[in-house]
């Protein structure tokens, strides 16, 4: 089923962002790509980076930093089109969260995944890797494609370094992925 709803006057939800995307669990699908950039570079710096070949934009900074893609994605697209690859934005989902809010931001980032998607960015989907139970983190991203995945706090301590691989393998499985991207 495609989403073709605005329910408010002004899209304080962002509806628009996810307008004709099939659904999965409410998470919109996103696209397989095939990708094997060289180097990653962070949404913070694009505009300092002059020669964009063989690199990929990550999010895997504070929100802070992107949550004006959120609000305004449209004014981001022709700086995000000049590279070659992009990773979804990834608002920040953490075990201590309340599952609302875990979905919320989940959500938030598949949303903006699909809408660049849409606008000609070649996005690569990026796996929220909680714990080898949490699969709902997979809902919407496409099997037998490249796929990306943040290390950051993730991998220090022994217990979540281990949780942390428990559950990209858990991932890797259900995926299988033709290529993973580790930032």
């Amino acid at each position: 089923k495609m989403y073709d709803a605005i329910s408010t006057d002004r899209d304080t939800m962002h509806e628009a962002y996810i307008c004709g995307a099939e659904l999965e669990s409410g998470f919109p699908v996103l696209p397989s790509i095939h990708a094997k950039p060289k180097e990653s570079v962070s949404f913070r710096e694009i505009q300092k980076i002059i020669d964009t070949k063989d690199k990929v934009v990550h999010f895997y900074i504070d929100d802070f930093w992107f949550e004006k893609l959120w609000t305004n994605a449209d004014r981001y697209i022709p700086q995000l089109k000049c590279f070659p690859f992009v990773i979804m934005p990834d608002f920040s989902v953490f075990n201590y969260m309340p599952e609302p809010m875990q979905h919320w931001n989940r959500y938030r980032s598949m949303a903006l995944g699909y809408y660049l998607s849409s606008k000609g960015v070649h996005i690569i989907p990026s796996l929220g890797v909680l714990t080898k139970d949490d699969i709902w983190t997979l809902c919407g991203v496409p099997m037998h494609s490249t796929v990306a995945v943040c290390t950051n706090g993730r991998i220090k301590k022994p217990l979540e370094r281990k949780t942390f691989v428990e559950g990209l393998q858990t991932q890797i499985q259900i995926l299988q992925p033709t290529n993973l991207i580790m930032v």
